[in-house]
């Protein structure tokens, strides 16, 4: 008789779920990755496209798998990862895929543990009602320069309860006392995408222009400096640089850029002057302070020690200026409470440390 119609089916031999099995090279483990960060592999030449497997490293039930869309055994992290937290241990391993649909792979390799650092929080505590409006955070992503000299980049920032509006600046100018670009947004808009010329440094800053809830404007947010094109990144180095010696340095608490300013101290990783971690500084005025011995209230965010034992926009505009720092690199002035709330193997100020003074907000305890 003729041949009968035909199927097509994958052949798997013994032992092959194991062939090809790709090892991660880089980035060794323990590393501090975050979106952006490439990973890459051993290749398969039989892959067709990849998957990655991301799972907290302290509950193995939380994980999150990334298929890729090529052959290429690397991978720039995305954006949009549900359960990644900044300060926090993931693993990752690779396998195979030998089909578009990967029903036919190989066994999961050996698997890394990196930590996920990421520069925002992504909320701020509430405003209390009637109180002034709680500062925003702004951060810089997408970096381009083209071959004329021009820079793109977009601002980012973390969006306050109740705002209704917010006013953006940028300036070539770190006073900021003619900003060449100064905007207003509604409540629903939290970027801003922007061009300039990238042959100079500029600074950008937010705050909210009005609310519904709380008392405007508010404090300006951090400013976020962006450096001419080819020589700086966007965003400020991790470790804090020193500054150059000579010229007219800067006090505290003043913006700076460390490749062109001179600091009392150094230029830490938010782009402000600092003293340096060794050096004792007077605790800042507006409030009775108390030394770390009589702050009951520390640990749980009332990090300028007031007397009421109160956890205030104070308190957060503190931690908000050394989130994401190694707590080695910070300086806590004399009366006041660390902010590295969580004493954890990350020693960082992260999410963790975050989240604490969050919980506590607007309360006052004993």
């Amino acid at each position: 008789s003729s041949w009968g119609s035909s199927r097509t089916y994958w052949w798997q031999s013994s032992g092959s779920s194991t062939a090809c099995t790709p090892a991660l090279q880089s980035p060794a483990d323990g590393s501090i990755v975050d979106v952006g960060s490439t990973v890459s592999w051993s290749s398969c030449s039989a892959a067709v496209k990849y998957q990655l497997k991301i799972s907290d490293a302290a509950n193995s039930s939380s994980s999150y798998t990334h298929t890729t869309s090529s052959s290429a055994n690397s991978i720039t992290i995305p954006s949009g990862i549900p359960i990644v937290q900044a300060g926090k241990q993931y693993t990752v391993k690779v396998r195979s895929c030998f089909n578009s649909g990967c029903s036919s792979i190989s066994s999961w390799g050996s698997s890394r543990t990196y930590w996920w650092k990421t520069n925002m929080i992504t909320s701020v505590p509430p405003s209390p009602t009637g109180g002034v409006c709680a500062a925003p955070l702004l951060s810089v992503t997408n970096q381009a320069c083209t071959s004329n000299n021009q820079a793109s980049v977009t601002w980012k920032f973390t969006k306050v309860d109740s705002a209704n509006e917010y006013r953006f600046q940028r300036d070539n100018n770190d006073s900021f006392s003619s900003p060449e670009k100064d905007i207003k947004l509604n409540a629903t808009t939290n970027t801003i995408a922007d061009s300039f010329q990238g042959d100079q440094w500029w600074r950008g800053r937010v705050r909210v222009r009005s609310a519904g809830q709380c008392t405007a404007p508010s404090a300006w947010s951090n400013i976020m400096a962006v450096g001419p094109c080819g020589t700086a990144t966007l965003t400020p180095t991790k470790t804090p640089s020193p500054s150059p010696t000579g010229g007219s340095c800067k006090p505290n608490s003043q913006s700076c850029t460390a490749s062109n300013q001179c600091c009392s101290g150094f230029c830490n990783s938010n782009g402000v002057c600092r003293t340096p971690a060794n050096t004792v500084t007077p605790s800042p005025t507006g409030g009775a302070t108390q030394p770390p011995g009589n702050c009951p209230a520390g640990d749980k965010g009332n990090l300028d020690c007031n007397i009421d034992g109160c956890i205030d926009t104070a308190d957060y505009e503190l931690f908000r200026q050394v989130f994401g720092s190694d707590v080695g690199s910070i300086n806590v002035p004399s009366g006041q409470h660390t902010p590295d709330l969580v004493q954890d193997s990350a020693n960082m100020i992260d999410t963790a440390d975050y989240e604490i003074l969050r919980s506590n907000f607007g309360s006052c305890l004993p």
